[in-house]
């Protein structure tokens, strides 16, 4: 029986080319679509857990409130973990770690901008980081001593043994260093939420100054290890308020963890790197199943159409004594054989497309389809999970056919399958256009956020890392760069709006404010010109002046934020305390946005300092800015030959904090596009069998006088009707679905009527150019071919 219904299923697709090839071509293109997405997903699913002590790993984080706002620190105190560690027999193990960046290294002639970790020995007992040379266990237990990934080993020594050998480490103003080679680590895995490439000893960081043992600042991660029968739930409760009778600048800082395999799809907090976002693994995941919802349709909707002719077949079976559940079998068979058809098809649509795929998402994916268990089975069950899903409906309603109506030739297409077909075009065409309405949107936020006012001027301003020599002789540099013709200003700040921005926080206190009153205020140093040079607005008061001694040491300027929080009204001239010093301000900023638009803009304070340090701001004309750059480089070389310059352009750098949502809106624009090719097939290879369906009426139609117009517009209202009827469920969705991620967005674009109504034409403009050949076809035909036998 099961050879008989292979061979059937094996014919009936040879015999109906075009209706096979329109769904192989579907199902193919929805699987590839789905297998791509899938191997995404399972990429972010798959961090951090490769740890052996994955699930015993927690990073501790406090939850912070203040008068104005509540917040989440992914940074905590320096002798946090420790001290955790002696206080609680729940916690086994801890360790700390606080990026470096900019540091330069120096072997030989060999140097290099590095970003270093400073992390406590324990790291390699906690986490699983291999090593290739080298004992984890006393890798780090010297100060001066350097762990390296076999990456950095190669870069620096080659094919050289780097054990013992001495890299010299340069860190800005404050000196140079020897680190002898201890260890060399495997390279680790990219699906790692901790990817550090240099470690060194944390207690280097008293050497450079580093709070290290002071509760009154938080600057690390701290990690924490659970006993393993310890419920971290049972845990938090213990440590929550242990902050409490320390001398912490916060007042009300709980504690608690996070789990090392949330990390990366869980975090959004203050003063924590770049991670992924759970909100897109869920965008992503709807828009796999979606799309292969939208090729399984195509497969019913076909098979729904032809279903009168292979009644005859079906009543035959039935006659020589076929049951109801054999004849689901052999359509469930036919359309898992054609779904596993597919899947080979889709296989190598997937290989072909990996690489471009990778480039869109940034990662190194690939479909180890020979070596990988679960993604072979991933794939064995979206093509069960295809062929069951398509071929459910036509195995249900061909089989439910009775034998003796069809033997008489009773059996016609009629209402019941043609709303069916019905039904399911605009349950396609709904989630096309839900796919074309949040490509639309998405598409409109991301130029949103790069295109809105941020209230300071980003073109053409060069950012320069500031540091060494450079900076120690700052004036005088300064002066140089103004010399040339292409350079209009030159200002410098603690840190300005980019991937290199690292505000500082402060409790600051006032005239006026109420005693239980704790609020957090963000803070920026800045130097000579730096409102001029951005085009900041001063609203009230006036700028910095080095004119004014005082300014340097008492005044502050706060921005329109601050202004609102402590409810000054006439704010020039009030006093602020910081500690046990008093300051006034001078001025008023406008408010401008100093982090992305996710985020609302908080209030800030600028202090006025003549060596701000971090980073150089020059603003460039838009003529002749590679020569411009070029006379830079070289005026950086003459100051300072240790240190290769660092620069970027503001506008680029910004692109960085929504390069995650851009990637969004580019696979969203690429998967529409194939959700509309899916479609676009379907609805061809439905009007294929309309119009062969109808050709008896068109022939009767043309006999009596209908133009080829008529017969065109009669064939294409039909389902022009039907795309419309599919707009109705998709706006909602796509009005609902958008305006919950766009609530992600502290500023954000608003749901005007132009993106719905242009995936309402765009539908109609796809669906009229997918049907018209064969409408014009069917028009033109001559009726007497179709009514010479009746």
């Amino acid at each position: 029986m099961l050879k008989n219904y292979l061979i059937v299923a094996v014919r009936n697709i040879l015999r109906h080319k075009v209706y096979s090839f329109i769904n192989l071509m579907g199902l193919s293109v929805g699987m590839a679509c789905c297998t791509l997405l899938l191997l995404w997903i399972q990429d972010e699913l798959s961090y951090d857990r490769f740890h052996e002590n994955a699930e015993d790993i927690y990073r501790v984080i406090q939850n912070i409130k203040f008068a104005d706002r509540s917040t989440t620190w992914a940074i905590t105190q320096g002798p946090l973990g420790p001290s955790l560690k002696k206080d609680f027999p729940e916690i086994i193990n801890s360790t700390r770690t606080k990026p470096l960046e900019f540091i330069t290294l120096n072997y030989k002639d060999k140097t290099f901008d590095e970003t270093i970790l400073l992390a406590d020995g324990s790291i390699f007992e906690m986490f699983s980081f291999p090593f290739l040379k080298g004992d984890p266990r006393t890798a780090l237990a010297n100060s001066h001593s350097m762990v390296l990934a076999e990456e950095m080993a190669e870069k620096y020594f080659g094919g050289e043994n780097p054990i013992g050998k001495t890299i010299t480490v340069k860190i800005y103003e404050l000196g140079s260093y020897q680190f002898s080679v201890t260890g060399v680590m495997r390279k680790l895995p990219r699906n790692s939420s901790l990817k550090p490439k240099i470690i060194i000893p944390f207690i280097f960081g008293k050497e450079l100054g580093a709070t290290v043992d002071r509760w009154d600042n938080s600057f690390t991660n701290t990690f924490v290890q659970l006993q393993k029968n310890s419920s971290y739930q049972k845990v938090v409760p213990k440590i929550s308020g242990y902050l409490f009778d320390k001398p912490t600048i916060e007042k009300e800082s709980r504690l608690d963890l996070q789990p090392l395999k949330k990390i990366h799809l869980y975090s959004n907090y203050d003063f924590d790197g770049a991670h992924g976002d759970i909100s897109q693994v869920v965008i992503f995941s709807l828009v796999a199943a979606l799309i292969l919802l939208i090729a399984c349709t195509n497969y019913m909707n076909l098979a729904t159409a032809r279903a009168a002719g292979r009644a005859r077949e079906v009543g035959i079976r039935k006659v020589f004594g076929a049951v109801r559940a054999d004849i689901v079998k052999q359509f469930f068979g036919e359309s898992t054989l054609l779904a596993f058809l597919a899947l080979l098809l889709a296989i190598m649509l997937v290989d072909l497309l990996l690489p471009v795929y990778n480039h869109i998402v940034n990662k190194d994916l690939s479909l180890t389809i020979f070596s990988s268990f679960p993604m072979n089975i991933g794939m064995l069950w979206i093509a069960l999970f295809t062929g069951i899903v398509s071929g459910s409906y036509p195995a249900l309603f061909i089989s439910s056919f009775k034998p003796v109506r069809i033997l008489r030739g009773a059996l016609q297409s009629g209402a019941r399958d043609s709303t069916l077909r019905k039904t399911l075009i605009v349950v396609q065409f709904s989630l096309t256009i839900l796919l074309i309405i949040c490509t639309a949107i998405s598409s409109n936020q991301i130029n949103y956020l790069q295109d809105k006012k941020l209230g300071y001027d980003r073109e053409s301003m060069l950012l320069v890392s500031l540091r060494g020599k450079v900076r120690k002789r700052f004036p005088n540099v300064k002066n140089e760069l103004l010399k040339h013709p292409n350079i209009m200003n030159v200002t410098v700040s603690s840190s300005l709006p980019s991937r290199w921005f690292h505000f500082s926080n402060s409790l600051w206190h006032w005239e006026g404010q109420h005693s239980d009153e704790e609020i957090l205020f963000r803070g920026l140093t800045v130097g000579d010109d730096f409102f001029e040079t951005f085009g900041m607005q001063i609203v009230d008061g006036s700028s910095f002046s080095n004119k004014f001694p005082t300014d340097k040491t008492e005044a502050v300027i706060v921005n329109e934020a601050a202004v609102k929080v402590m409810r000054m009204y006439s704010p020039v001239g009030r006093r602020l305390t910081k500690g046990n010093r008093q300051y006034v301000i001078v001025g008023v900023v406008k408010n401008y946005h100093f982090r992305s638009l996710h985020h609302k803009i908080e209030p800030m304070i600028l202090l006025y300092r003549e060596d701000p340090g971090g980073v150089l701001a020059v603003k460039l004309r838009s003529d002749d800015i590679s020569k411009t750059i070029s006379f830079i480089e070289n005026l950086w070389e003459k100051f300072e030959p240790d240190f290769p310059i660092i620069y970027g352009f503001i506008a680029e750098l910004l692109t960085d904090w929504y390069i995650s949502e851009k990637r969004i809106e580019t696979s969203f624009r690429y998967f529409s596009f194939l959700a509309v090719f899916i479609a676009g097939l379907g609805l061809f290879g439905l009007a294929s069998f309309i119009t062969e369906q109808r050709v008896k009426e068109i022939g009767i139609r043309k006999t009596l006088g209908a133009s080829i117009s008529n017969i065109v517009v009669l064939l294409t209202k039909e389902f022009t009707q039907w795309v419309l009827a599919a707009n109705i469920i998709a706006w909602p969705l796509a009005y609902l679905s958008m305006n919950y991620w766009l609530q992600n967005f502290a500023y954000r674009v608003a749901l005007t009527p132009w993106p719905f109504l242009f995936a309402a034409a765009l539908a109609i403009v796809i669906a009229l150019i997918t049907v018209i050949y064969q409408t014009v076809k069917a028009a033109l035909a001559n009726p007497v071919d179709s009514l010479r036998y009746e």
